[in-house]
This record gives C-alpha cells, structure tokens and sequence, in this order.
C-alpha cells in the first residue's frame, strides 16, 4: 500500500519542491498489522543477521508500475513478515509497504530476492 508520506514526497519531488531522494531502499520487518495509507515506518523493522534496510536496483518495468528488487544474504535465523520501500538507508520517507500473510523464515547462509512494485494505477 502506497502511503499518504510517500504520496506526499512524490507531489513534492515531481514539482520541484523538495529534492526527496530515489525510493530505491527495502526494509523487512516482523510486524502483521494490516498496512495503511498513514504507515510512516514499518512496524518491527529487522536490524540484524543479513535482513537490514538495503539499497535496491530500482527499474521501471511498465507503465505506472516501480520496481526495487534487493538480494539479502542471511547470517543467522529472521522472521520476515513486512516489508517497505524507502528513499534512505535509515530513517527517510516510507513509501509503501506490504504484509506477507505468513512469516517467512531464513536461516544462515541463505539468500533472499525480495521486490517490492508500488503500482500507480486509478483501480
């Protein structure tokens, strides 16, 4: 789900009105709750064994469609059930984020692909 911030940062970006940096960073997280358009960072965001914030190849695969894919390499168990997109590697402007609806477990020596698409489509 886009987010009223990150709806806010593209306005302002698009206008010239503020320099915000590229959403081109994915963050992972433990939290379930549901997403909202008032998220402002993600609810229990990972800061260890491999699954930190990390800066993306952001692509523009189609029309109205972006796209930040990450490679993460685990170095010890995570819980990922959210994740979000950002334009910093802390802190910054949360532009979407998503809920996995069941955690997703990694041990040591695993890697992960995970892409995140923020659609901008009416429908």
């Amino acid at each position: 789900m886009i987010t009223n911030a990150g709806k806010e940062a593209l306005a302002r970006r698009a206008v010239g009105v503020e320099a915000t940096a590229e959403f081109d960073y994915i963050g992972t997280g433990t939290g379930s709750s549901a997403a909202a358009d008032t998220d402002t960072a993600l609810e229990s965001e990972n800061n260890s064994n491999g699954a930190v914030r990390t800066q993306g190849i952001a692509t523009y695969p189609e029309n109205y469609k972006g796209r930040v894919v990450i490679t993460l390499t685990i170095t010890g168990n995570v819980t990922i059930r959210e994740m979000g997109i950002f334009n910093a590697a802390s802190g910054g402007t949360l532009l979407a984020r998503g809920i996995f609806t069941e955690d997703q477990n990694y041990t040591a020596g695993q890697q992960v692909q995970i892409t995140g698409d923020t659609n901008f489509t009416s429908s």
